[in-house]
């Protein structure tokens, strides 16, 4: 049978071009709702002083906006494919009941993991660096579109809590999430949180850019490290597709 016909194959092609569009959104917000807000910025504090640029946050409302947008969008994207492997590893939930309720289990997680890792990750920022009595909101609201990005493909799934599985999660084999999602996860995961902190270390510098205004490098370098964490899962997923054709046109030659 065609490779392409095959459930497995159509869920992972689909998998790749949400996660794709996925980042793209999650880059045009924070260019829209954050950067060029910031440019408008530059022009005006163009007169002040290098510190008392940093000082100045960047203002709560934008990242309130920037927060809810992406936030939402990051969980329904991973609900979304939640559910895809449900369907495929679970043909029989068929009933519109059950449908039902098998959705509004995985948004329940989507929420409590959103709370649980959003304080683990704001810990995280408090510790690397982040002050820990200044700017506080801004800290929270970022902490929570990190924990999104990097852990929210995980947390979604039923019994992720009650299966030990946030070790499992970093090292593979965890019973409550499929195999084939882990492995495509981990790379964005591990992008997100390594690439935000070289970003971190534009908070020790006097340069004086708006970039390193209160909270700007944890969402640049979060969000960088999402999108760089999917383009290395969509030039894997096309490897391995490329791989996968060359087998199949040397194995027909062979017969």
């Amino acid at each position: 049978m065609n490779d392409r016909r095959d459930p497995s194959f159509s869920q992972l092609r689909r998998k790749r071009i949400v996660s794709t569009c996925h980042s793209i959104s999650i880059l045009a917000l924070l260019r829209y709702v954050i950067l060029e807000p910031l440019k408008e910025d530059a022009a005006s504090m163009a007169n002040l002083d290098p510190i008392d640029i940093i000082a100045v946050p960047f203002p709560l409302h934008l990242i309130l906006v920037f927060t809810v947008l992406s936030v939402g969008l990051t969980l329904a994207v991973a609900v979304h494919m939640a559910w895809m492997d449900l369907l495929v590893n679970h043909p029989q939930v068929e009933t519109t009941n059950v449908r039902l309720v098998k959705r509004v289990t995985l948004w329940e997680g989507a929420v409590k993991g959103t709370v649980v890792f959003g304080f683990a990750v704001f810990l995280f920022v408090i510790l690397s660096g982040a002050s820990p009595v200044h700017n506080i909101p801004q800290t929270i609201l970022s902490s929570i579109h990190v924990a999104a990005l990097a852990f929210g493909p995980f947390y979604v799934y039923p019994d992720f809590f009650s299966s030990h599985s946030l070790h499992l999660m970093l090292y593979g084999g965890s019973p409550a999430i499929p195999c084939n999602h882990e492995a495509r996860s981990r790379i964005t995961l591990f992008a997100t949180l390594i690439i935000m902190i070289p970003f971190m270390v534009l908070l020790i510098l006097d340069w004086g850019s708006q970039y390193q205004r209160w909270p700007i490098p944890l969402l640049l370098g979060s969000s960088t490290g999402h999108a760089l964490g999917n383009l290395i899962e969509l030039a894997l997923y096309s490897w391995n597709t490329s791989l996968g054709k060359q087998k199949k046109y040397l194995t027909s030659k062979a017969l």
